[in-house]
Protein backbone atom coordinates (compact mmCIF):
# COMPACT_ATOMS: atom_id res chain seq x y z
CA UNK A 1 0.00 0.00 0.00
CA UNK A 2 0.97 3.65 -0.24
CA UNK A 3 1.34 6.28 2.50
CA UNK A 4 -1.85 7.60 4.07
CA UNK A 5 -2.86 10.64 6.08
CA UNK A 6 -5.97 10.53 8.29
CA UNK A 7 -7.63 13.71 9.57
CA UNK A 8 -10.95 15.16 10.71
CA UNK A 9 -12.84 18.03 9.09
CA UNK A 10 -13.70 19.82 12.33
CA UNK A 11 -16.27 22.34 11.07
CA UNK A 12 -17.98 20.02 8.57
CA UNK A 13 -21.77 20.04 8.38
CA UNK A 14 -22.66 16.41 7.74
CA UNK A 15 -24.12 15.46 4.36
CA UNK A 16 -23.70 18.99 2.98
CA UNK A 17 -19.93 18.85 3.49
CA UNK A 18 -19.72 15.32 2.06
CA UNK A 19 -21.62 16.49 -1.04
CA UNK A 20 -19.19 19.38 -1.38
CA UNK A 21 -16.22 17.01 -1.24
CA UNK A 22 -17.89 14.61 -3.67
CA UNK A 23 -18.35 17.44 -6.18
CA UNK A 24 -14.72 18.52 -5.77
CA UNK A 25 -13.50 14.98 -6.37
CA UNK A 26 -15.76 13.90 -9.23
CA UNK A 27 -16.43 17.16 -11.10
CA UNK A 28 -13.18 19.07 -10.66
CA UNK A 29 -10.56 16.37 -10.06
CA UNK A 30 -12.32 13.71 -12.20
CA UNK A 31 -12.08 11.00 -9.57
CA UNK A 32 -13.89 7.68 -9.94
CA UNK A 33 -16.21 6.63 -7.13
CA UNK A 34 -15.25 3.02 -6.31
CA UNK A 35 -18.11 2.41 -3.88
CA UNK A 36 -18.73 2.17 -0.14
CA UNK A 37 -16.04 2.41 2.51
CA UNK A 38 -16.32 1.81 6.23
CA UNK A 39 -14.13 1.80 9.32
CA UNK A 40 -15.40 0.31 12.57
CA UNK A 41 -13.77 0.89 15.95
CA UNK A 42 -14.77 -0.59 19.30
CA UNK A 43 -13.52 0.58 22.67
CA UNK A 44 -13.10 -1.81 25.61
CA UNK A 45 -12.05 -0.94 29.14
CA UNK A 46 -10.17 -3.17 31.49
CA UNK A 47 -12.16 -4.53 34.41
CA UNK A 48 -10.07 -3.65 37.48
CA UNK A 49 -9.29 -6.50 39.86
CA UNK A 50 -11.26 -6.69 43.11
CA UNK A 51 -9.80 -4.84 46.05
CA UNK A 52 -8.17 -6.79 48.84
CA UNK A 53 -10.53 -6.27 51.84
CA UNK A 54 -7.51 -6.39 54.16
CA UNK A 55 -5.87 -3.45 52.43
CA UNK A 56 -8.68 -0.91 51.90
CA UNK A 57 -7.60 1.71 54.40
CA UNK A 58 -7.46 5.27 53.18
CA UNK A 59 -4.06 6.05 51.75
CA UNK A 60 -3.16 2.40 51.21
CA UNK A 61 -1.39 1.76 47.86
CA UNK A 62 -3.83 -1.07 47.21
CA UNK A 63 -6.70 1.45 47.15
CA UNK A 64 -5.44 2.67 43.77
CA UNK A 65 -6.01 -0.69 42.10
CA UNK A 66 -9.69 -0.02 41.46
CA UNK A 67 -9.15 3.56 40.39
CA UNK A 68 -10.31 4.24 36.82
CA UNK A 69 -7.11 6.13 36.08
CA UNK A 70 -5.34 2.75 36.16
CA UNK A 71 -7.76 1.03 33.77
CA UNK A 72 -6.30 0.09 30.42
CA UNK A 73 -8.17 0.73 27.17
CA UNK A 74 -8.33 -1.67 24.23
CA UNK A 75 -9.28 -0.40 20.78
CA UNK A 76 -10.20 -2.78 17.94
CA UNK A 77 -10.38 -1.39 14.39
CA UNK A 78 -11.52 -2.93 11.10
CA UNK A 79 -11.10 -1.28 7.69
CA UNK A 80 -12.65 -2.30 4.36
CA UNK A 81 -9.22 -1.97 2.71
CA UNK A 82 -8.12 -5.00 4.78
CA UNK A 83 -11.37 -6.93 5.38
CA UNK A 84 -9.70 -10.07 6.76
CA UNK A 85 -7.56 -8.20 9.27
CA UNK A 86 -8.14 -6.36 12.52
CA UNK A 87 -5.96 -3.86 14.40
CA UNK A 88 -5.73 -3.76 18.16
CA UNK A 89 -4.11 -1.20 20.46
CA UNK A 90 -3.82 -1.28 24.25
CA UNK A 91 -3.56 2.29 25.57
CA UNK A 92 -1.01 3.92 23.25
CA UNK A 93 1.95 1.67 23.83
CA UNK A 94 1.21 -1.48 21.81
CA UNK A 95 -0.51 -2.00 18.45
CA UNK A 96 -0.78 -5.27 16.54
CA UNK A 97 -2.35 -6.62 13.34
CA UNK A 98 -4.46 -9.75 13.89
CA UNK A 99 -7.12 -11.95 12.33
CA UNK A 100 -10.78 -11.00 12.75
CA UNK A 101 -11.20 -13.78 15.32
CA UNK A 102 -9.60 -11.55 17.97
CA UNK A 103 -12.86 -9.72 18.61
CA UNK A 104 -14.69 -12.96 19.35
CA UNK A 105 -11.95 -13.88 21.81
CA UNK A 106 -12.20 -10.49 23.56
CA UNK A 107 -15.97 -10.94 23.89
CA UNK A 108 -15.35 -14.20 25.75
CA UNK A 109 -12.96 -12.53 28.20
CA UNK A 110 -15.78 -10.84 30.10
CA UNK A 111 -13.79 -10.91 33.34
CA UNK A 112 -11.00 -8.86 31.71
CA UNK A 113 -12.61 -6.45 29.21
CA UNK A 114 -15.98 -4.72 28.99
CA UNK A 115 -17.31 -3.03 25.84
CA UNK A 116 -17.82 0.72 26.26
CA UNK A 117 -18.33 2.36 22.87
CA UNK A 118 -18.70 1.47 19.22
CA UNK A 119 -18.13 3.83 16.32
CA UNK A 120 -18.39 3.60 12.55
CA UNK A 121 -17.19 5.77 9.69
CA UNK A 122 -19.40 5.23 6.64
CA UNK A 123 -18.68 6.79 3.28
CA UNK A 124 -17.10 6.30 -0.14
CA UNK A 125 -13.73 5.51 -1.76
CA UNK A 126 -12.49 7.59 -4.70
CA UNK A 127 -9.67 6.82 -7.14
CA UNK A 128 -7.59 9.57 -8.74
CA UNK A 129 -4.73 7.51 -10.12
CA UNK A 130 -1.84 8.31 -7.79
CA UNK A 131 -4.25 9.19 -4.98
CA UNK A 132 -7.11 7.46 -3.24
CA UNK A 133 -9.50 9.36 -0.99
CA UNK A 134 -11.76 7.76 1.61
CA UNK A 135 -14.27 9.97 3.40
CA UNK A 136 -17.36 9.58 5.53
CA UNK A 137 -19.31 10.64 8.61
CA UNK A 138 -18.18 9.22 11.94
CA UNK A 139 -20.96 8.06 14.24
CA UNK A 140 -20.42 7.10 17.88
CA UNK A 141 -23.68 5.50 18.88
CA UNK A 142 -26.23 8.03 17.60
CA UNK A 143 -23.87 11.03 17.86
CA UNK A 144 -22.33 12.48 14.69
CA UNK A 145 -18.64 13.23 15.33
CA UNK A 146 -17.91 14.85 11.99
CA UNK A 147 -16.25 13.95 8.70
CA UNK A 148 -13.15 11.74 8.66
CA UNK A 149 -10.92 11.80 5.57
CA UNK A 150 -8.15 9.38 4.64
CA UNK A 151 -5.85 10.38 1.76
CA UNK A 152 -3.49 7.76 0.32
CA UNK A 153 -0.57 8.47 -2.02
CA UNK A 154 -0.32 5.14 -3.82
CA UNK A 155 3.11 5.20 -5.60
CA UNK A 156 5.19 5.67 -2.44
CA UNK A 157 5.59 3.63 0.77
CA UNK A 158 8.17 5.86 2.48
CA UNK A 159 6.51 8.49 4.74
CA UNK A 160 9.36 10.99 4.75
CA UNK A 161 9.53 11.00 0.93
CA UNK A 162 5.94 12.04 0.22
CA UNK A 163 4.73 14.21 3.10
CA UNK A 164 4.95 17.36 0.99
CA UNK A 165 2.93 15.97 -1.93
CA UNK A 166 0.30 14.69 0.52
CA UNK A 167 0.11 18.12 2.16
CA UNK A 168 -0.25 19.86 -1.20
CA UNK A 169 -2.99 17.47 -2.31
CA UNK A 170 -4.92 17.99 0.94
CA UNK A 171 -4.67 21.75 0.34
CA UNK A 172 -6.12 21.25 -3.15
CA UNK A 173 -8.86 18.87 -2.01
CA UNK A 174 -10.29 20.61 1.04
CA UNK A 175 -12.31 23.88 1.06
CA UNK A 176 -10.35 26.98 2.06
CA UNK A 177 -12.53 27.52 5.16
CA UNK A 178 -12.13 23.94 6.42
CA UNK A 179 -10.49 23.41 9.79
CA UNK A 180 -8.55 20.16 9.79
CA UNK A 181 -7.52 18.23 12.88
CA UNK A 182 -4.42 16.04 12.84
CA UNK A 183 -2.76 14.01 15.55
CA UNK A 184 0.84 15.09 15.39
CA UNK A 185 3.98 13.62 16.83
CA UNK A 186 5.30 14.33 20.30
CA UNK A 187 8.61 16.12 19.85
CA UNK A 188 10.71 16.95 22.88
CA UNK A 189 14.05 18.52 23.59
CA UNK A 190 15.58 17.75 26.98
CA UNK A 191 12.18 16.56 28.17
CA UNK A 192 10.37 19.76 27.14
CA UNK A 193 7.72 19.90 24.44
CA UNK A 194 8.80 22.02 21.50
CA UNK A 195 6.70 25.08 20.57
CA UNK A 196 3.99 24.26 18.07
CA UNK A 197 4.08 20.52 18.69
CA UNK A 198 1.36 18.44 20.28
CA UNK A 199 1.60 15.22 22.24
CA UNK A 200 -0.44 12.26 21.01
CA UNK A 201 -1.61 11.84 24.58
CA UNK A 202 -3.00 15.36 24.65
CA UNK A 203 -6.75 15.91 24.44
CA UNK A 204 -6.13 18.70 21.95
CA UNK A 205 -5.42 17.97 18.30
CA UNK A 206 -3.84 20.42 15.89
CA UNK A 207 -6.44 22.37 13.88
CA UNK A 208 -5.16 23.87 10.62
CA UNK A 209 -6.60 25.27 7.41
CA UNK A 210 -5.68 23.40 4.19
CA UNK A 211 -3.37 26.24 3.11
CA UNK A 212 -1.49 25.99 6.39
CA UNK A 213 -1.14 22.22 5.97
CA UNK A 214 0.36 22.69 2.52
CA UNK A 215 2.81 25.22 3.94
CA UNK A 216 3.76 22.99 6.88
CA UNK A 217 3.92 19.37 5.62
CA UNK A 218 5.81 18.35 8.76
CA UNK A 219 2.42 18.19 10.51
CA UNK A 220 1.82 14.89 8.69
CA UNK A 221 4.84 13.19 10.27
CA UNK A 222 4.02 11.00 13.26
CA UNK A 223 6.18 9.18 15.78
CA UNK A 224 5.23 5.56 15.09
CA UNK A 225 8.16 4.23 17.09
CA UNK A 226 6.40 4.91 20.40
CA UNK A 227 3.88 2.21 19.46
CA UNK A 228 6.56 -0.22 18.30
CA UNK A 229 5.81 0.30 14.58
CA UNK A 230 8.60 0.18 11.99
CA UNK A 231 8.83 3.76 10.75
CA UNK A 232 10.89 3.63 7.55
CA UNK A 233 8.32 1.83 5.36
CA UNK A 234 4.57 2.43 5.57
CA UNK A 235 2.08 -0.41 6.16
CA UNK A 236 -1.60 -0.77 7.10
CA UNK A 237 -0.48 -0.79 10.74
CA UNK A 238 0.64 2.84 10.38
CA UNK A 239 -2.78 3.79 9.03
CA UNK A 240 -4.56 2.08 11.92
CA UNK A 241 -2.36 3.93 14.41
CA UNK A 242 -3.31 7.26 12.79
CA UNK A 243 -6.99 6.46 13.38
CA UNK A 244 -6.36 5.48 16.99
CA UNK A 245 -4.27 8.57 17.66
CA UNK A 246 -6.85 10.91 16.08
CA UNK A 247 -9.71 9.34 18.04
CA UNK A 248 -7.81 9.82 21.28
CA UNK A 249 -6.54 13.32 20.51
CA UNK A 250 -10.00 14.62 19.52
CA UNK A 251 -11.77 12.74 22.33
CA UNK A 252 -13.95 10.93 19.79
CA UNK A 253 -13.90 7.74 21.87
Amino acid sequence: MGVTCVFRWVNATGSTSLSQLNAQLTQRLFAANLGRWTVTCRLYREIPPALDPAATTVGSPTMAIGNKSHEKMLLLLTHTAEPARQYAMVDESCIVETDRELEAIVHKLKNLWVARQSSQIDGHLYDLGDFRVRMGNMMVGTANKGVIVEVEYVPCCYPQACQRILAEFIGLLMPSNAQLSFSVRSTTTNGQQEPGSQSLTSSTALGMAPSAVAAHPEVLVMDYGRAGIYQAQFTALNTAYQYFALFRADNLL
